[in-house]
């Protein structure tokens, strides 16, 4: 292969001295050449002799240079594109987990929480101070909250009670950090906290 390509650079590089001669400009200088004293023709001649031996060697290190110049800016490219495909693949799949850690329901602040323990006090039949927030804290990630909280609950059934467990920890896919429980007859007091995720929403 290598062989084929020195022989396709011979040929060009004489099929282009013969377009050379070809020119007035060649003869001008042929016969300047001529006018120079013997030891300077030959000089001349030596060094057009070892520069075309030279040309094509020099012509394919051009050829090789460039061709590793263009192999390398193409393997740079490609690296950044497969960097953004794996960019692109992680943020999908991030954005899956999270989506499966989100509530649906975001608590901007302690207010949103009591409005929340005010609906389910409603569908259980409950009094408002049957569920009542001891501690609040929310931080801020971009546009995730993160709400750490701890819910006071007194006399209630146990099937009451796992359906508002079941309201946080399935629904709003909130985790649960401790519960505490005491029994008096049928009826369950204690408290609960947990940890609960969501995407920011209007403040109410």
């Amino acid at each position: 292969m290598l062989k084929n390509l020195f022989h396709k650079l011979d040929s060009a590089v004489f099929k282009l001295i013969d377009n050379v001669r070809g020119t007035p400009q060649y003869s001008q200088l042929a016969n300047a050449i001529e006018g120079l004293p013997d030891e300077g023709q030959k000089a001349v001649n030596q060094g057009l002799t070892y520069f075309l031996s030279f040309l094509p060697i020099l012509i394919l290190l051009i050829v090789l240079l460039l061709n590793t110049f263009t192999r390398s800016r193409i393997s740079e490219k490609e690296e950044i594109i497969e960097n953004i495909t794996q960019f692109n693949l992680l943020r999908t799949k991030s954005n899956q987990i999270g989506n499966d850690l989100i509530g649906q329901t975001p608590l901007n602040g302690e207010k949103d929480l009591k409005v929340k323990l005010a609906q389910i006090s409603g569908s259980y039949g409950l009094q408002r101070s049957d569920l009542d927030v001891i501690s609040f804290e929310s931080s801020q990630f971009g546009d995730l909250i993160q709400s750490k909280a701890t819910i006071a609950f007194k006399d209630l059934s146990t099937p009451k009670l796992i359906g508002i467990l079941d309201n946080f920890l399935v629904q709003e896919r909130a985790r649960l950090d401790q519960i505490k429980l005491s029994k008096r007859n049928t009826a369950l007091t204690g408290e609960f906290s947990f940890l609960h995720y969501g995407r920011q929403g209007p403040s109410l």
